[in-house]
Parts: structure tokens; C-alpha cells; sequence
């Protein structure tokens, strides 16, 4: 199976200006204090490619967009699915520069482009999919005209669509994410009902509800998810554990700062 990770090493000017983080990153978001190191984030991402380089993931970098805050939190802009991708457009995280150089590199990877009706928004961490299954989380990012667009793409591509509601996550994937084995593992704090989910399995803390599937038994967590890492140890799975720190103070998670491509699910 082809996998490609697409990705952009984090802007030296961020955490320049934190005042404008609870603007861009959402109204209950409040981070004016927040210490971002540059280098240090440079030296995790690093890290976090490296992870996927290993694992025989085709690495595409893209260009940099200078001085903008969410630049490297590339999942934002769109969701793909085989050779389909739509492109997003969040109610707080969207940059237009941004998508438009996605929207270019999907296209020279022969993706068909949808977009969104006008007045939908999708974040692009409020949509996943595995098993014949697009989750859909209906919060900040994404509005209700998000979701009947996200519905009526997928349901015409045979997918079943669920609809995730979220109480406080800023999107999908901070409250929860799909396991290779189908389970989703999550904080259902951030969740108004976890029935939603086939199979649902509590994380231990908070950055446990965002995992990345690195195959069909290994899995990458944030370091600052140990509890998480165990559990999913103890379930059989092969864990990756990668600091992150630098990103979680902007709110971002493990699968923040790529966007995953496989050319079949």
C-alpha cells in the first residue's frame, strides 16, 4: 500500500505573537502566556517525520507559509479519501494561502477536488474514516452545513457517516481517534455521547484521544500519553511515543501536523 505523509516543518516566527492565539485557535481557547520555543518544535517535528520515514511513508514537504501561527498544522485543510479529497474550510482554523498550497500538491497527486458549498464549514480535524466509516465531529471547527456536506460526499462514495457531537474539543481529533482495529480511543469528556462509537475505549489522559495508525498494528502517541502508550501496549499494539510539547501549547495533537494519504483503506 502507497503512504504518503504530507507535512510542513514549523514557521521559525511561531509563538512570535501570543496574543493572537486564542483568535486563531478558537474563542474558548486562552494561551497568552504560552512559552513556545521554535527550535525545540523544529527538533520535534523532526522527530515525528522521522517516525513515519521509517515506516516506509513517502515524505512530502510543503513549501512554508511564513508567520502564520497554525502553518504546520497541515490536516486543517483538507480530508481525502482514495482519489477524492475536499478541501476544508474551518469556522476558526483556515488560512487561505495554506489550502491553496495543499489544494496544489493533491492535484499533482491526481486527486479529484471537491469543495464545500458556501456556507459550510469543515475542519479538517473533524473528519475521519476507517473501515467503511467517516466520522464527523460537529463543534467549533465544522457547522451543521459541514456535515451534510461531509454526508452527502462520502454517502455517495458508499461510506456510512456518523456524526460526532463535541462538548469543549476544538475539533474531532482532540476528542477522539480511530485504532487500526476499528475501536475509537478517546476522552469522553469532550464527547456528548460516546455511543456514537462502535467500540469505545476511555484514554488515561487527555493527549491520549488523538493516535495516529501507522499500520495495521502500530500506532504513534503523543510522549505526553504514557498511560495511553501502555494501554495500547497491553491491547497488542506496537507504540511509538513522540514529544510533541512544542504543538500541544498551541492545541495541537499527534495527527496536527500531517495529513495521511493511502492509496486504499
Amino acid at each position: 500500500m502507497k503512504k504518503r505523509l504530507l507535512t510542513r516543518r514549523p514557521d521559525p516566527t511561531m509563538g512570535a505573537a501570543p496574543e493572537e492565539y486564542p483568535r486563531l485557535l478558537g474563542a474558548d481557547v486562552d494561551l497568552p502566556e504560552v512559552e513556545y520555543d521554535p527550535a525545540r518544535a523544529l527538533r520535534q517535528w523532526e522527530s515525528y517525520v522521522e517516525v513515519f520515514a521509517k515506516a516506509g511513508w513517502d515524505i512530502v514537504e510543503l513549501p512554508g507559509t511564513p508567520s502564520v501561527v497554525t502553518s504546520c498544522f497541515v490536516e486543517d485543510s483538507a480530508v481525502t479519501y482514495r482519489t477524492v479529497a475536499l478541501m476544508t474550510r474551518g469556522a476558526v482554523r483556515h488560512n487561505e494561502t495554506d489550502s491553496a498550497i495543499v489544494r496544489e500538491q493533491l492535484e499533482a497527486l491526481g486527486y479529484a477536488i471537491a469543495n464545500p458549498p458556501p456556507k459550510a464549514y469543515i475542519g479538517g480535524g473533524d473528519v475521519q474514516y476507517l473501515m467503511g466509516t467517516v466520522h464527523v465531529g460537529r463543534g467549533q471547527e465544522t457547522n451543521a452545513q459541514g456535515v451534510a456536506a461531509v454526508r452527502r460526499l462520502f454517502t455517495a462514495l458508499d461510506l456510512r457517516v456518523v456524526a460526532v457531537p463535541l462538548r469543549g474539543a476544538p475539533y474531532l481529533r482532540k476528542a477522539a481517534t480511530l485504532l487500526p482495529d476499528g475501536a475509537t480511543i478517546g476522552n469522553p469528556d469532550l464527547l456528548l455521547d460516546t455511543r456514537v462509537f462502535d467500540r469505545f475505549l476511555p484514554a488515561p489522559e487527555p493527549a491520549g484521544a488523538s493516535v495516529v495508525a501507522l499500520s495495521p498494528d502500530e500506532v504513534v502517541v503523543s510522549a505526553s500519553a504514557s498511560g495511553t502508550a501502555a494501554l495500547l501496549q497491553n491491547l497488542g499494539f506496537k507504540v511509538t511515543a513522540v514529544d510533541i510539547s512544542e504543538f500541544e501549547k498551541l492545541d495541537g495533537c499527534i495527527t496536527s501536523l500531517s495529513m495521511r494519504l493511502r492509496d486504499r483503506v
